[in-house]
């Protein structure tokens, strides 16, 4: 780039090469380099379609310094310009945050207000309207707050967003004293105990009166399981069955695989969709196996009350890997239930699962982080292929997991954030407002995609321990953050 910048004398092409160049230098972290020459660029711009692309890159470059307050500059003033671009809203978004996390609340105010009137169908627009509440509750306006959060429980929007918001009204109701509202939010909330976090957390705080009114307990041990019937499924293709287990007893599972991948079903039976499922257990493709008992549930048990489709959930939080699973959380003193929810979340079971993120196998791991835990183990990782391997997996994902176990003096929460955002965003995350309570922490966590993790993982590792003690919990150390 720099040899053809210096001999062209296109004056649009060397602009973009120089601002290709300029993002070359800022990927690499060379940001005072990238800064200087965004600055210089635009001063002497020609080609005014970089203009918008370059002052956001002034931005985030001054950002990466810790120059926030000209980084807040640059992001508004790049809003206030292009306020037409896909990008504007997520840039306000952006500056509420860092205004909110410098506690600088009423300025983040403002700014979820202008996100939401400006961009309402943004996809930061609902985020921002529980911003909008949350920051005013860590202004102590709880009044205000608690209208906020009504006015997104009352409005149509996804159950999601409503179930959020009602759990927050239930802890202001509670923060007020009122116990007896908190507590029939929470109960109602209870009714649908496996649709997302808010519910199931609301269901364990309100377990003993949900259980006692609306039989669940009873209606989980006298479940009808289709396990029972399948074989009708399995009947009807029986000779494409044997050839599969044949083949994977003399010549391997990969031939066995390719085999069963021929077979026609009848996707109007569900007892044919489960002999398929269940001979990919048989063959220890649990990856599969997982995918098709989601497409089970969305095809056959989708519109069905969780009371008429109880065995589905037994499916939806399998025990697969399990002697893997319980000996190395035996050995770094881990929960099984809280592994299987991570490995579910992870890579629902796939073992050969890559992700964008250069991340492998069942617990989806960074060959860095993979090194070091590999070196700690006494082992070594040759070749990321190594990760694929369930056991090695598992061993290096658990033993990590007990490094951030101490590190975080087994807080559930802060773990699992460090798990996938890194444990040096956690130590800041943890010194804001409300993070000494677990759901204040979840609360400011900057990154969306981290904080649904964070709320699926314990999600899962809640509903592991009840289908797997009969419902029969300590519910007061399963809501412990350590």
């Amino acid at each position: 780039l720099e040899k053809f910048i210096r001999k062209t004398r296109d004056e649009k092409q060397k602009e973009e090469a120089r601002f290709a160049l300029l993002k070359s230098y800022y990927a690499q972290g060379k940001y005072s380099i990238a800064l200087y020459g965004f600055k210089s660029l635009l001063k002497s711009l020609t080609n005014k379609s970089l203009e918008p692309k370059i002052r956001l890159y002034l931005a985030r470059a001054y950002l990466a310094l810790g120059r926030v307050n000209q980084s807040i500059d640059a992001y508004i003033d790049y809003a206030n310009r292009y306020p037409r671009r896909r990008l504007a809203a997520e840039v306000i978004w952006k500056v509420a945050l860092l205004r909110e996390r410098r506690a600088e609340f009423e300025k983040a105010i403002k700014l979820y207000q202008r996100l939401f009137k400006r961009w309402p169908r943004s996809h930061f627009a609902q985020e921002a309207r529980f911003r909008y509440g949350y920051a005013l509750l860590k202004l102590g306006k709880i009044e205000q707050a608690e209208r906020v959060f009504n006015k997104i429980r009352f409005s149509r929007t996804k159950d999601r967003f409503k179930d959020r918001a009602a759990y927050w009204v239930s802890i202001i109701r509670e923060m007020k004293n009122d116990t007896l509202t908190a507590s029939r939010i929470r109960r109602d909330l209870a009714q649908n105990m496996w649709d997302d976090y808010y519910t199931l957390k609301s269901y364990l705080l309100e377990k003993e009166y949900v259980d006692s009114t609306n039989s669940l307990i009873k209606a989980f041990k006298n479940i009808r399981n289709p396990l029972k019937y399948y074989g009708k499924g399995f009947q009807k293709h029986i000779d494409h069955f044997e050839r599969v287990f044949l083949l994977n007893d003399v010549l391997g599972r990969s031939y066995a695989l390719a085999e069963l991948s021929t077979l026609k079903i009848d996707r109007r039976e569900i007892q044919e969709w489960i002999a398929l499922a269940e001979t990919y257990k048989r063959l220890k493709e649990y990856g599969r196996a997982y995918r098709l008992y989601d497409q089970i549930n969305q095809r056959f048990y989708r519109n069905l009350s969780y009371s008429e489709k109880l065995f589905i959930l037994r499916e939806r939080f399998p025990y697969y890997y399990d002697q893997i699973v319980d000996r190395y959380c035996k050995r770094y003193q881990l929960e099984k239930e809280l592994v299987l929810g991570l490995i579910k979340q992870e890579s629902a079971f796939d073992h050969r699962a890559k992700s964008y993120a250069n991340a492998y196998g069942l617990m989806q791991l960074i060959p860095a982080t993979a090194r070091d835990m590999a070196f700690l183990a006494g082992s070594r990782l040759k070749s990321n292929h190594q990760l694929f391997d369930p056991e090695f997996n598992i061993h290096l994902g658990t033993l990590y997991l007990k490094q951030l176990k101490r590190q975080f003096k087994g807080d559930k929460a802060k773990m699992l954030a460090a798990y996938n955002a890194g444990p040096h965003r956690v130590k800041r995350w943890e010194k804001l407002a409300f993070s000494d309570q677990t759901d204040g922490f979840i609360e400011n966590i900057e990154f969306e995609q981290t904080r649904t993790y964070v709320k699926h993982v314990l999600k899962n590792y809640w509903a592991y321990k009840l289908l797997y003690n009969d419902f029969q919990i300590d519910r007061q150390k399963m809501l412990a953050a350590f």
